[in-house]
């Protein structure tokens, strides 16, 4: 990860963990995170106070018994997530070639400020989008015996911003009017040329409307949540990809959405009919809860950082040509304090040193760090005498936990690479080997994405492709969400499928 990154978000992530938590008299006071040479690592931190947690388990069966959380979900999708979005949209409007050096400096500050700030944002829900999505598989398994897998096919077609942005109001919208005119329609088909950036510039209802398009998603990130990830205006042809996609799609009936229901009614039927009431309410809650899951990471860190690096990419461009940076992406390696006082014109770092960061960092391979710092966990057993709610939050928890990060039963074979099935399906095509947004642009219409996990930026490549291979995730990491969502074969925590399959193999997945 860069400097910024590994100095700036740790911290207020935690804080804002504490704050949830807290809030919602939970056993833990959240996740903390370092960065170890470039690598995050995560552990969670328990409440060892006894005073405290006799505190925070009265608060949490009022929580429960008031079923806050549907308050706060509400509060968030109607307040919270509203609010960010018009941030974002004030700092982005900004011109900055019309600012001179001491403006920009201010605009620089201002934008690194809301890019942490969105880090943080990111996992003040957090909880709030696993209890009801993990309260939902527990009791769905035990009244009627499915697996884990089986149940989670009723969020088919729920969460519709993780499709991306072909499947958004605004590239709907410009999808009619392209499919309306033949002149347009044509220069999307153009396979030589950047369609979409063409329309920009068209007259009238289209260019209006692709400009929409290209001021909600264009400053987003394409890939992760650091600020080294490309926007999607960087990677060339990805908004003419979910263009072609939309228009594919446009007046066709949502599948995905109809199979979501098709499977929540079958199950609903293997339920006794003394819990059905329970499965409606309980179903209700997780579908809300899946939606905020995704929609977390493209309502705060995938814009707000992106922002961030929008401007630093324009901070890059004028001190390579002060002659200060030998090249302008260098800045994104420095650290808050750096890139203020390159903005102030008092530099505190060479090109040079910046240079060698981002050599270090992109030679970084996650595989050669140590899975654990010092001794492995041991799981523990929740301790007696916990009341039923604080009991069964703390079982979410558990449960949540190992099916983000799960192993595979078995290491597979000499041409079999196993692990976690994560979205039903089976697909044979041609393997592309990505590992970031930088790759993006090797991929071709149909190509099983291996790579090593996915983001919520990762969803503007969903309709160019037919599957997914990670190598680290469970059946409730992003990559499984999206690819049920996209109706994509998925096999998550492969371990090693990066190294063991290369681009242009014609691979066999089953997930």
């Amino acid at each position: 990860m860069t400097t910024l990154m590994a100095q700036e978000y740790c911290g207020p992530v935690y804080d804002m963990w504490d704050r949830a938590t807290a809030k919602h008299g939970l056993l833990i006071h959240g996740i903390t995170n370092r960065a170890v040479n470039g690598f995050l690592y995560n552990q969670v931190i328990p409440v060892l106070d006894p005073m405290e947690a006799v505190k925070r388990m009265q608060i949490h069966a009022e929580w429960v018994s008031k079923k806050q959380w549907r308050e706060e979900m509400q509060q968030y999708r109607e307040v919270t997530a509203p609010a960010m979005v018009v941030r974002h949209r004030a700092l982005q409007k900004v011109d900055m070639s019309q600012m001179n050096d001491s403006e920009f400096s201010q605009y620089v500050e201002r934008c690194l400020n809301h890019a942490i700030a969105s880090w943080a944002e990111h996992h003040s829900t957090g909880f709030l989008a696993l209890l009801p999505v993990g309260a939902f598989a527990l009791k769905a398994m035990q009244w009627t015996g499915l697996s884990f897998v089986d149940v989670l096919a009723v969020y088919n077609g729920v969460a519709k911003a993780t499709r991306g942005p072909a499947a958004s109001s605004e590239m709907e919208h410009l999808a009619e009017l392209v499919l309306a005119n033949q002149e347009a329609l044509a220069i999307v088909n153009d396979e030589s040329i950047d369609g979409f950036v063409k329309l920009l510039d068209y007259p009238g209802e289209i260019g209006a409307a692709a400009n929409v398009v290209f001021e909600r998603f264009g400053w987003n990130l394409s890939g992760g949540y650091d600020i080294s990830g490309r926007c999607i205006s960087e990677v060339p042809r990805l908004l003419t990809s979910a263009l072609l996609v939309a228009m594919k799609e446009h007046g066709k009936p949502d599948v995905a959405a109809e199979l979501g229901l098709e499977a929540a009614a079958k199950i609903r039927a293997k339920v006794p009919s003394e819990h059905q009431a329970e499965y409606d309410e309980v179903l209700y809650d997780a579908k809300i809860g899946h939606q905020m899951r995704d929609e977390r990471g493209l309502y705060n860190d995938i814009w707000g950082v992106g922002i961030g690096r929008r401007c630093l990419l324009e901070l890059g461009r004028r001190l390579h040509l002060k002659g200060i940076l030998e090249d302008p992406i260098y800045i994104i390696e420095a650290s808050k304090p750096e890139i203020l006082a390159f903005a102030q014109g008092e530099p505190l770092v060479t090109s040079e040193e910046l240079k060698a960061r981002k050599m270090f960092r992109e030679s970084g391979d996650v595989a050669m760090a140590p899975k654990w710092l010092g001794s492995a966990p041991v799981a523990a057993a929740p301790p007696p005498g916990l009341p039923a709610e604080t009991a069964f939050t703390m079982q979410i928890i558990g449960f949540f936990i190992s099916h983000l990060y799960s192993a595979p039963e078995s290491e597979g074979g000499e041409n079999v690479i196993s692990g976690i099935p994560a979205s039903v399906g089976v697909i044979e095509g041609e393997a592309r080997v990505i590992f970031g947004p930088e790759d993006f642009g090797q991929i071709k219409q149909g190509d099983i994405v291996v790579t090593t996990s996915t983001s919520p930026a990762f969803n503007i490549i969903l309709p160019m492709i037919s599957g997914i291979v990670t190598d680290y995730g469970g059946a409730l990491s992003h990559a499984a969400l999206v690819a049920r969502e996209a109706r994509l074969p998925c096999v998550a925590s492969t371990l090693n499928g990066t190294k063991k399959i290369k681009s242009g193999m014609r691979i066999h997945v089953d997930g």
